[in-house]
């Protein structure tokens, strides 16, 4: 049975003939603008196939890519670095220092003894070590901690800074002294005599010495020993030439030094010592001289019986001397201040 080709009713004709034509005019448009259309899921397939396999690869790569990268910095805005010490102050708040001194352990309290009562003007106590006088500063050694603190002694009581004070005066430690010398070799005298072409000389040489207290403490109830030393090579008796006591010969005395103030200076001169020598000029042959010759002076200045100062004016020779020679030499002890002002 045969069926005729039945045409579409007019009105779906004419809907599909203005749907058509909407999309013409709408590819025109696209055109016209310069834009791509918008495709199909389908086509846009097709459209990566046709790519080929590495375009494919790069396309699916790089957002990836990007999206890591993107992530990596929001982490580095959202989490920054935190230390460990920093994190703890976040959680828990730091306590304010205690500037206490520490409680005493045992060792410390055995530590203690020999230390001071101390008490400033407000009445507060404090156990410590005196260490050193420097004028009108004391350095002071807390026993809590052992920690030094240089201090003013006018910042503690009346009884306190009248202990520090004959403390100063009884310990021989209290006080770093600073003492400076000048001292100058000085020529006194001399005689001569000739006979049988040999010529006899004596000449005496002395010292003369000034010290200044450098130091902001009174330097009082002190005394200066001073050796002058020479080589005794020879000896004249009764016009003959006779061999010496030896080198490193030592002679000086003590004297007591009046109380120095800050910058105060004492000067005095030292008794001579007298140096032989002889000369021989024949008028045929060589002739012969010898004589005795000065080393230097070795002054030591004492504070209770403890070394405050000491001044060797040949110290190259002097360090491999020892203080008086250990032969017994007798010393010389004058008193310069007591002979000029008398025993008062």
């Amino acid at each position: 049975m045969n069926f005729a080709e039945s045409a579409p009713p007019p009105a779906a004709s004419a809907f599909l003939h203005l749907r058509k034509t909407a999309v013409s005019a709408l590819l025109l448009s696209f055109c016209v603008l310069g834009l791509t259309p918008a495709y199909s899921e389908p086509a846009a397939k097709n459209a990566k196939l046709k790519q080929g396999p590495d375009l494919q690869k790069s396309e699916t790569k790089t957002p990836k890519k990007k999206v890591e990268a993107e992530k990596a910095e929001e982490k580095k805005v959202a989490k920054p670095k935190v230390t460990k010490k920093a994190a703890r102050s976040e959680n828990k708040e730091e306590p304010e220092p205690n500037l206490a001194p520490p409680e005493l352990n045992p060792e410390a309290s055995a530590a203690a003894i020999g230390a001071w009562t101390l008490r400033n003007e407000a009445g507060v106590e404090m156990q410590a070590f005196l260490v050193s006088a420097h004028g009108d500063q004391v350095k002071i050694r807390r026993v809590a901690d052992e920690k030094e603190f240089i201090v003013p002694i006018s910042m503690f009581d009346e009884f306190t800074e009248q202990q520090i004070q004959a403390w100063i005066l009884e310990d021989p430690g209290a006080v770093d002294y600073s003492l400076r010398f000048a001292v100058r070799r000085q020529y006194v005298d001399s005689s001569e005599l000739t006979l049988n072409l040999k010529t006899y000389k004596a000449t005496k040489w002395g010292y003369n010495v000034r010290m200044s207290n450098i130091t902001r403490n009174s330097l009082i109830g002190a005394t200066l020993e001073y050796r002058i030393i020479y080589d005794d090579l020879i000896a004249v008796s009764r016009n003959v030439v006779v061999p010496g006591k030896g080198s490193g010969r030592m002679t000086g005395q003590e004297v007591d030094v009046p109380e120095m103030e800050y910058n105060d200076e004492i000067e005095f001169d030292t008794p001579p010592v007298t140096l032989d020598s002889y000369r021989w000029d024949p008028t045929k042959g060589e002739g012969d001289r010898a004589g005795d010759s000065i080393v230097g002076i070795w002054i030591r200045v004492k504070h209770l019986d403890e070394i405050i100062a000491e001044y060797k004016s040949n110290p190259v020779v002097m360090n491999r001397m020892v203080w008086d020679d250990e032969d017994g030499q007798t010393i010389i002890i004058r008193n310069r201040f007591k002979e000029a002002f008398g025993d008062d």
